[in-house]
C-alpha cells in the first residue's frame, strides 16, 4: 500500500488462525482488515544510510560493463531485475502456490551461496515464506518464465547473517518459474 491510500485486505483462515482460531477468533476464520489512516514506513538512520549504500552498490554492478546488464529495471523498493525469458502463464500473487528453480548469488564477490529448485519435488510454497525482494520480485514474472532479481540487503537478510551470505548483503537470484498454482481456484 502507499501512504495515504486506504483499502481492505481478506486474509484466508490459512494465513490467519487457521483450524486452531482463537478464544476470540472462530477456527476456519477468514479474517477482514480495514486499513483507514495513511500507513507511512520510516527507516532508521541506520536503515537509511544502508539502502542509500545498497542502491548505490547494485546501480554501480548493473551499470557496469563487464557485467553486460541490459534493460534493468529498477523498482521503488530499491529491487533491480531483468527478465530473461518471458513465460506465457500466469503471473503468480502472494497467495498462489510456486515452484521454481533458483541460484543465489552474493553480489559482492559472486559466490554462489545456494542453488536448486523450490520447495522439494513435489511439493510447491507460497511467496509469503519467502525474503522480501522476492516477494516483491516474483509477481513481475510469468510461469515458465525466468528473471534475475537484485535485492538490496534491508530486503533479504539485513543485518542477520545466513550460512555462506554475511550480513548486509546485496544478492542476486536467478529464478525459472516453473508452475503457479492459483490459491483461489
Amino acid at each position: 500500500m502507499l501512504g495515504r491510500s486506504m483499502a481492505t485486505f481478506y486474509i484466508p483462515s490459512k494465513y490467519g488462525y487457521g483450524e486452531t482460531g482463537t478464544n476470540l477468533i472462530p477456527p476456519n476464520s477468514i479474517l477482514i482488515y480495514e486499513i483507514l489512516s495513511p500507513i507511512e514506513v520510516i527507516k532508521t538512520t541506520a536503515e537509511q544510510t544502508q539502502f542509500n549504500a545498497d542502491t548505490t552498490t547494485i546501480r554501480q554492478y548493473i551499470n557496469a560493463p563487464a557485467n553486460n546488464i541490459k534493460n534493468a529495471i529498477k523498482l521503488s523498493s530499491g529491487v533491480w531485475y531483468t527478465i530473461d525469458a518471458v513465460g506465457t502463464g500466469k503471473y503468480p500473487t502472494p497467495y498462489d502456490y510456486i515452484t521454481f528453480q533458483f541460484k543465489g548469488t552474493i553480489m559482492s564477490n559472486n559466490s554462489v551461496f545456494q542453488e536448486g529448485a523450490l520447495p522439494n519435488l513435489g511439493e510447491s510454497i507460497s511467496p509469503f515464506g519467502l525474503i522480501e525482494g522476492l516477494k516483491i520480485g516474483l509477481p513481475r514474472m510469468q510461469e515458465g518464465g525466468s528473471a534475475t532479481f537484485y535485492i538490496p540487503s534491508g530486503l533479504a537478510y539485513g543485518t542477520a547473517t545466513r550460512t555462506g551470505i554475511p550480513a548486509n548483503a546485496n544478492l542476486i537470484f536467478k529464478i525459472q518459474l516453473n508452475s503457479v498454482t492459483p490459491f483461489f481456484p
